[in-house]
């Protein structure tokens, strides 16, 4: 018993020893699950945790005064807002007229926003934001609510494509190239036509013969901008392949022009020469050859004539044209049948110039004896529309509507029957100025800019050519390049036919999204 009392005692002294040693040198047992002395608890380190990582302040989204111009569906009933996020009401926009709806907002840079007739049930089907090009300029193809349906089945949506400012040798050309595409998808475009020019040597009135006219065949004899050079087979093969590698169909409208063709200049200068045979002999090697690049490059439709009045009618100018047409141009049609298999049309002009009526009482049609060999009937819609100073959509719809179905005017539905063809609008540019229903071709004097005479004229055509299923299609002169960054407001003053920055484009691609086939 003494003995283990001892060894206690002994026991006892050590740990009150170490203990008193610790205190005095303040040193601290490892951690355990024993308790710590009093000099060690404030020295005891917390586990390590990550430090509270506070998220950056938000910074506001940078806000714009965006003006906008939208077109909407001639079905939309009641008031047109600018809806963002949830609020479907977000702004009321001003009523223009018609199908057209204006208003500026303060949008954040690069927000989403919609359009809607008031609420989130009625609200756009397209989304939109204010970067898109074009700037400021929309359009609604329908609303989520709407059963409206518009079926055209096979109508060709077309757009000249380049407007003949295609220039394949120029730097960074594909990359322009690529890009219009694209654009030309978001406007709905299936369709588009490619040109290339063949010309008369020496000039017209003595045109002794027919070829094509490169860059680096000389001095560039037009200095006007209404013509082009030749561009190479290889390059329109580049330019086909490659459009139809995007999922476009093609419309291969070569021509053969004089380097006097433009506005201003003798309407006559067209074709005019004493050698008829030797002409149609030099047009036929035109024909074939662009007939053999088609079938190569599967082209869908091939116009092998353009605008040749003089040619096709011996009534016309004063008996200038050759004898015995019909039987020329029926041969060319052989000779292009035996090596291209698509379809095949010819393009004649309809118009009606208050400038020289002398040559254009649109009759041009009438002189075309071999529709009945064509799988369509090629129109291009330059008659005088209407008279009225600034017309509404609903006038221009009635006058055009009209003037297709009259068998005095432009007698278009009279050749759809008496051919059993469908009439395609092979080319037809809307200008931008006061007056542009009426004067097609020429500029009235002191003529007013005006984007939304040229804005009704492509709703009041279209909704039009809705009513009329024997039109076939339409391809509009034209869609002019636009390089990647490029800004386009250069459009907004400009008084002729382009349209891909200016309301009447919207009005296009409302309609071309929207019509199925």
């Amino acid at each position: 018993m003494n003995e283990v009392l001892k060894n206690l005692g002994i026991i006892i002294g050590v740990i009150v020893s170490a203990t008193l040693i610790m205190a005095i040198f303040q040193i601290c047992p490892p951690s355990g699950p024993w308790p710590m002395p009093p000099w060690c608890e404030e020295k005891i380190t917390p586990p390590a945790t990550s430090p509270e990582v506070k998220p950056p302040a938000s910074k506001p989204p940078e806000t714009i005064d965006f003006s906008l111009t939208v077109t909407v569906p001639y079905w939309t009933e009641g008031d047109v807002y600018l809806g963002i996020g949830n609020n479907a009401s977000y702004l009321k926009l001003n009523h223009l007229e018609s199908v057209f709806y204006s208003g500026t907002a303060k949008i954040g840079k690069g927000e989403q926003y919609y359009y809607s007739r008031g609420s989130l049930a009625t609200r756009s089907t397209d989304n939109f934001t204010p970067m898109e090009l074009p700037n400021g300029l929309d359009a609604v193809t329908d609303w989520i609510d709407s059963t409206k349906t518009i079926s055209m089945p096979g109508f060709q949506k077309g757009v000249l494509f380049g407007g003949s400012g295609w220039h394949p040798e120029e730097a960074g050309v594909n990359e322009t190239v690529d890009y219009n595409f694209d654009l030309a998808k978001k406007f709905g475009v299936e369709w588009l036509v490619i040109d290339n020019m063949w010309f008369e040597f020496p000039n017209c009135s003595d045109a002794q013969q027919i070829k094509p006219f490169y860059v680096g065949d000389g001095v560039w004899p037009d200095t006007q901008g209404w013509t082009s050079p030749t561009k190479t087979d290889q390059q329109m093969k580049d330019l086909i392949y490659r459009a139809k590698s995007k999922g476009f169909k093609i419309f291969l409208k070569p021509v053969v022009v004089s380097f006097a063709k433009g506005p201003g200049r003798d309407p006559s200068c067209h074709v005019q020469m004493t050698n008829w045979d030797g002409w149609f002999k030099d047009y036929t090697t035109f024909a074939v050859h662009f007939g053999e690049l088609a079938q190569e490059t599967g082209v869908e439709m091939y116009a092998f004539g353009t605008e040749l009045d003089i040619a096709t009618d011996p009534t016309r100018f004063a008996g200038l044209g050759p004898s015995n047409p019909t039987e020329r141009w029926r041969s060319i049609i052989k000779e292009i049948r035996n090596v291209y298999s698509g379809k095949l049309t010819f393009s004649v002009s309809c118009s009606v110039d208050p400038n020289h009526p002398e040559y254009y009482p649109c009759n041009s049609p009438d002189g075309v004896k071999f529709w009945d060999d064509l799988d369509y009937i090629g129109f291009e819609p330059y008659f005088s529309i209407t008279t009225k100073e600034k017309p509404s959509v609903a006038d221009i719809k009635d006058a055009f509507g009209s003037a297709l179905d009259s068998a005095a005017i432009t007698r278009a539905k009279q050749f759809h029957e008496k051919y059993n063809k469908s009439v395609v609008f092979t080319e037809f540019s809307l200008n931008s100025y006061t007056g542009a229903t009426h004067y097609q071709l020429q500029k009235p004097a002191n003529y007013q800019f005006n984007m939304q005479e040229q804005a009704n004229q492509f709703e009041g055509i279209m909704q039009a050519v809705e009513e009329r299923p024997w039109i076939a299609g339409m391809h509009v002169w034209s869609w002019y390049l636009i390089k990647p960054g490029e800004d386009v407001k250069w459009q907004l003053t400009d008084s002729n036919g382009d349209f891909n920055g200016k309301p009447g484009g919207q009005v296009l691609k409302k309609w071309y999204s929207k019509i199925v086939g």
